[in-house]
């Protein structure tokens, strides 16, 4: 899809990625429902994928529009789970859309690129879990109500979490006892269902 036309980050607000994010859906085909292979679906739009160990403990993916006006994504190996592979891809097409207009010496200002992480992760999310039928799916509030969206989903629990904090479906409480309760139970880095 085309990307927004845009010279900096703040003038994409939560709306527009809101927008690309559904109307890259729309683009690829996708309906409303979860996404089955998104490492097939990037591919089979052009998007060459890599898997490599990276040797950075904070670097999930990293993407690029090269010269040849191919995108380019490389994830981080190290960090493995099917999960969070589908979720740092979706990220990273995230990048692509919303901010391919962008140099790559803009992102070097720790503000400017904060922001356009949150609005990459804020893409994946809406790309991954369509608000209006997450919204509908989203009945309960407790770390087992937490798989069923993973499973539904292909997401992980924390993604599901903080989809279901930005779409306010979740009171600030119920959010600090889930996150509680996952950490209680050692899955901030390794949640059951992730392969």
């Amino acid at each position: 899809p085309s990307p927004p036309n845009i010279s900096d980050v703040t003038e994409l607000t939560s709306e527009h990625v809101h927008d690309v994010a559904r109307h890259a859906r729309q683009f690829f085909g996708l309906g409303n429902g979860a996404i089955e292979n998104m490492t097939w679906l990037l591919e089979q739009h052009g998007v060459i994928i890599a898997y490599a160990d990276l040797g950075a403990e904070t670097l999930d993916s990293f993407s690029q529009i090269c010269q040849d006006g191919r995108g380019y994504v490389i994830v981080n190996a190290e960090h493995g789970s099917s999960v969070r592979y589908r979720f740092d891809l979706a990220h990273e097409l995230g990048h692509l859309l919303l901010h391919r207009n962008l140099s790559a010496g803009y992102f070097l200002n720790a503000t400017r690129n904060k922001q356009a992480e949150d609005q990459a992760h804020q893409f994946a999310r809406e790309f991954l879990m369509p608000p209006a039928l997450f919204a509908r799916n989203f009945h309960t509030s407790t770390v087992e109500g937490l798989k069923v969206q993973k499973r539904m989903w292909g997401v992980s629990m924390q993604a599901a979490l903080m989809h279901a904090r930005d779409l306010n479906l979740i009171a600030k409480e119920q959010e600090q006892r889930l996150w509680r309760g996952i950490s209680m139970r050692g899955w901030r880095r390794q949640e059951p269902l992730d392969e």
